[in-house]
């Protein structure tokens, strides 16, 4: 399996805090796995996703929390390789935004056959923007 993330963590005026994810895929890479080394709390206000290079269409994206939960609610399925995508996740139907109190470890899944050689090195960014919660 491969790993190579690089996860960064940044105030905003308007949306409290954001964490940068920043994950490529390896020779071995079939499947993108990174845990975040620092606790993330707050309710996530928004998730954008960029494609950085070579990336198969519609691939995926978990978020997932310590519980193996995806904060993402699915909604970093099928992801474009060509544009950048903005979701609002909510944890119900009455709009309350989803929280977040823990380490995340994000899972990126191509759609495409994994061994196929123009896919090796892909790269890609995650943006999280939280509300509340302190980041430690």
């Amino acid at each position: 399996m491969a790993q190579s993330t690089d996860w960064q963590y940044g105030e905003e005026a308007d949306l409290s805090r954001k964490v940068r994810i920043l994950w490529n895929t390896t020779l071995e890479g079939t499947v993108v796995e990174s845990t975040s080394d620092r606790l993330v709390r707050g309710r996530i206000a928004r998730i954008v996703t960029v494609p950085v290079r070579d990336c198969t269409a519609n691939y995926d994206i978990l978020l997932n929390d310590e519980d193996g939960i995806d904060v993402a609610q699915g909604a970093l399925m099928d992801r474009s390789n060509a544009d950048t995508e903005v979701v609002y996740p909510t944890a119900n139907i009455k709009g309350v935004q989803a929280s977040v109190n823990g380490k995340l470890s994000i899972v990126v899944t191509p759609s495409e056959s994994r061994m196929d050689p123009k896919y090796v090195g892909s790269s890609g960014k995650i943006i999280i923007y939280l509300r509340g919660g302190k980041r430690r």
